[in-house]
């Protein structure tokens, strides 16, 4: 059995999923509340450490989470949460000798939602990433993932590549030809 974990940071908070490659589990998800941290850079840092941690208790092999991308901005606290976070979560995973890679936002988009693109006529940015944020809840909930919240939506998608990259059987199980069969498999039982 393979157990692999997902993370996807943001700057209000960050989600984890921790699942397998077995047909019937079902993954553990939840949702790390950045803003109880302020603007203390140093608790932010410990909270995702310590869900590192958590992760790690509770089996994972590997962490995946989401590359880091440029800020737009001149903000340094930005730039401490979306570089500072990443790093913690490589030097959290080096120092529980668990193996962690990163993965591009239009890689693991492209295997769980089906698509790297938003639809054509999104032209605002704030209105492509409510597309996304949209998209992965209503792709978790077509896999029976009761999830409300957007950050823990993306980590299972982040997961769900992972489990993709290492386990053939999973990946096997989960591509999207797969999940048409089992949804005609579906009507036609009713």
């Amino acid at each position: 059995m393979i157990k692999v974990g997902g993370i996807d940071q943001s700057k209000n908070g960050f989600g984890w999923a921790v699942g397998t490659d077995e047909i019937d589990d079902v993954p553990r998800w939840g949702v790390v509340n950045l803003s109880q941290a302020g603007s203390n850079e140093g608790l932010m840092y410990e909270l995702a450490a310590k869900q590192v941690r958590a992760m790690h208790a509770m089996g994972a092999q590997k962490i995946f989470f989401e590359k880091p991308i440029k800020m737009r901005t001149d903000s340094l606290a930005g730039d401490l949460i979306t570089v500072g976070i990443p790093a913690v979560i490589l030097h959290t995973c080096y120092l529980l000798k668990i193996e962690c890679a990163w993965v591009a936002s239009d890689t693991w988009r492209e295997r769980f939602i089906g698509t790297k693109r938003t639809p054509p006529g999104l032209t605002e940015s704030r209105a492509r990433r409510q597309w996304w944020k949209d998209t992965a809840i209503s792709t978790c909930l077509q896999r029976n993932w009761l999830v409300d919240d957007d950050n823990a939506a993306e980590a299972l998608g982040i997961m769900d590549f992972g489990l993709c990259t290492m386990s053939r059987k999973y990946q096997s199980r989960t591509d999207p030809i797969f999940r048409r069969q089992q949804g005609k498999k579906r009507v036609l039982t009713r």
